[in-house]
């Protein structure tokens, strides 16, 4: 009988020096920290166990974590991801978007081999809110009912850090773009072509020499449109607008070439370079056109014009689309309007504007104030006369932009989209000139407009959750 307690003893104490057992508590003093709109670490203490499994969701966690199933970092099951396995204390999240809350869980484990014991119950829990828009007092100086607005903005985005062409994937590539996911049984990562929506898969560092095709920077507002100097596209590279990051973006190279330097358009007939999201082709008036994918057509189109107003006069230059050159004379305008509102900035836009703004030291006032673009003729960018953007109301009301009413343009009838009428506390709408208008009602869930006179109007309005503001046309 002793020799068969010793026997069990013995194999107690190898088993739980193997990490068979599960661990009898989980780490402790969960702490978050280099807190961004883009990212978070995440630290803890340990319990002494062999490792710790750390999971990351933007709901509240229920997961449990099978017993002798090896969880790699990337991998994404149902609305978690893993951030990271091992015996560290210490995770990096990134990938994530402005003023968005995450939830955080934590779950020790012992491991012998392929045998895997996790501590399912009662894990390491907490919460992180990103942080939101932040311009604090970036545009204090500027006047926008001046006159002179537009060369005070120009002035003002103008001065700014520059992050070299070459440094681009250093940067934007590993910070915001590259994300962790796993792929034929490995921890790989991935990058999306802003154009196409292709997601390309590879192991290691970022190159943009492998893998095949290749990804290249592509220059929204083309080199060609605005190289005014005539130099080679190398030096070109070397200007701040030649590595301007809030006007590059990531494409595929295939793709990158195919749009070259076309204007952006409405693709009516597609040519067979077309690929997956990304059409080039032509338009209803048989011009050849570039179309990206449809949640990145306003970010292109506030890209443009970030471009003309940030780097108006340079080289005794103006830079509207009358004066740039090469095909930017085929450029309409009005699709980039149009793009701009039916795209409004989203979450994902509002973060790397976020990044930019930490790295370059300037911002996109078209992000941040939408409605701006209204007050500008981008032909040769001036201010349009008679325009009060109404720029203090809507910082003061911390805009939600997006589209929450329908249709627009209207003849009348405003329909509610994800916002019930019994949830509005305010309603505002008002007109170009900022004057606020009254001769509206709201019936069930539609706001009645019809006694309005033709225009384009701003409404916002307030719940107890959010505040939006979007502009519609009344017909």
């Amino acid at each position: 009988m002793t020799r068969i307690l010793s026997i069990l003893f013995l194999a107690l104490i190898v088993s739980s020096s193997y990490g068979q057992t599960e661990p009898s508590t989980q780490p402790s003093n969960l702490n978050f920290s280099g807190i961004k709109s883009y990212r978070v670490s995440t630290s803890f203490s340990s319990s002494g166990a062999d490792g710790h499994l750390v999971v990351i969701s933007k709901n509240p966690i229920s997961f449990s974590p099978t017993d002798n199933v090896e969880y790699l970092k990337g991998q994404r099951i149902g609305d978690i991801k893993i951030g990271s396995v091992g015996g560290g204390t210490f995770t990096f999240f990134k990938n994530l978007l402005q003023d968005n809350t995450y939830y955080v869980a934590v779950y020790a484990f012992n491991q012998q081999g392929a045998n895997i014991n996790y501590k399912s119950d009662a894990p390491l829990e907490g919460s992180i809110t990103t942080s939101g828009t932040n311009y604090g007092n970036y545009y204090d100086g500027i006047n926008f009912s001046s006159s002179n607005v537009v060369n005070d903005l120009t002035t003002l985005i103008q001065n700014h850090s520059q992050i070299t062409y070459g440094q681009f994937d250093e940067n934007i590539i590993a910070d915001f773009f590259e994300t962790d996911t796993v792929a034929a049984g490995s921890t790989q990562k991935y990058v999306t072509c802003q154009y196409s929506n292709e997601k390309r898969l590879y192991s290691g560092t970022f190159s943009f020499t492998t893998p095949t095709p290749r990804y290249s920077r592509e220059h929204r507002l083309p080199f060609s449109w605005i190289n005014f100097q005539g130099i080679a596209r190398a030096d070109f590279e070397d200007t701040d607008e030649g590595c301007d990051v809030h006007a590059l973006d990531l494409v595929q190279n295939d793709v990158n070439s195919a749009r070259s330097n076309e204007p952006f358009g409405e693709v009516q007939n597609a040519w067979s370079n077309s690929y997956l999201d990304f059409k080039i082709g032509t338009d209803l008036n048989s011009l050849l056109v570039a179309e990206p994918k449809e949640n990145i057509k306003g970010d292109a189109a506030r890209a443009l014009f970030y471009m003309m107003l940030t780097y108006n006069g340079k080289y005794g230059q103006n830079w509207g689309l009358d004066n740039l050159l090469s095909a930017a004379e085929d450029q309409d305008l009005q699709v980039l309007l149009d793009w701009h509102y039916n795209d409004l900035p989203d979450d994902f836009e509002k973060t790397r504007h976020e990044y930019v703004y930490e790295k370059q030291s300037n911002r996109n006032p078209f992000i941040d104030f939408p409605q701006l673009v209204d007050c500008i003729d981008f032909s040769d960018v001036t201010k349009r006369a008679n325009c009060d953007v109404n720029v203090g109301i809507a910082s003061r009301i911390k805009n939600e932009f997006g589209t929450f009413i329908y249709p627009n343009p209207s003849h009348g009838v405003l329909y509610l989209e994800n916002v019930k009428a019994k949830d509005i506390k305010k309603i505002h709408i008002i007109n170009l000139i900022g004057v606020e208008q009254h001769n509206f009602s709201i019936d069930g869930d539609s706001i009645i407009v019809e006694n309005l006179a033709k225009g384009i109007y701003f409404l916002s309005l307030e719940t107890k959750r959010k505040k939006y503001i979007s502009k519609f046309q009344l017909k």
